[in-house]
């Protein structure tokens, strides 16, 4: 009987060195996996009251300021007081930039992790003001809340639209747009590729 007990624990014991050995292994692995695996250069999405918005691919340890600065800059007027220029970005982060015609709009950093549902309301970020798909928009027919999604576009620039449009029985071409105050050539060309009649 105490030849089978020694046998049990040298058994028992040969298997715990063997399980700890393996774990021990495999946490060096993961641990070398880790600490191999490159940074990756941050993509940040720039949009609103900058001069070029677009996807930007910026160095590790980037700024906020930094990524506004590969846009071109800021228009006059956009709204630099709501977000902090000096915060570190992260691949995948957004950035927007409210404007003069965006009322009561802050500009806003969203990170990543913020795709989740927005302040309990349901909509998760990928429902707020994305870009629309191309053409999708009637400039004759879209609602306040439907043209809001173009580029550029507030609440009181949504208004002078449909003002416009009201005031002289529907644009008949997209330049027409132009004739709307605060819709020039940049604004007009931002939201060109999303409008239709």
């Amino acid at each position: 009987m105490a030849k089978l007990d020694r046998w049990r624990k040298a058994s028992l014991a040969g298997l715990a060195t063997v399980g700890l050995a393996f774990l021990g292994y495999t946490g060096l692995q993961m641990g070398s996996a880790q600490a191999a695996a490159p940074k990756v250069k941050p993509r940040v999405w720039v949009e609103g009251a900058v001069n070029t918005p677009k996807v930007v691919t910026l160095p590790i340890d980037s700024t906020v300021r930094d990524a506004i600065e590969a846009c071109g800059g800021t228009l006059t007027g956009a709204d630099l007081e709501s977000i902090d220029l000096t915060a570190k970005v992260s691949d995948g982060m957004r950035i927007k930039v409210a404007g003069f015609d965006d009322v009561g709009a802050r500009s806003e950093l969203i990170r990543p992790t913020q795709m989740a549902t927005l302040s309990g309301s349901g909509k998760t970020e990928n429902d707020r003001k994305d870009a629309p798909a191309p053409g999708s928009i009637s400039i004759n027919q879209g609602t306040k809340e439907e043209l809001m999604q173009l580029p550029r576009v507030g609440e009181v620039m949504a208004q002078r639209i449909i003002d416009y449009r009201n005031a002289n029985g529907g644009f008949k071409t997209i330049e027409e747009l132009n004739n709307v105050k605060g819709i020039g050539d940049k604004t007009l060309e931002k939201i060109r590729p999303f409008v239709r009649l």
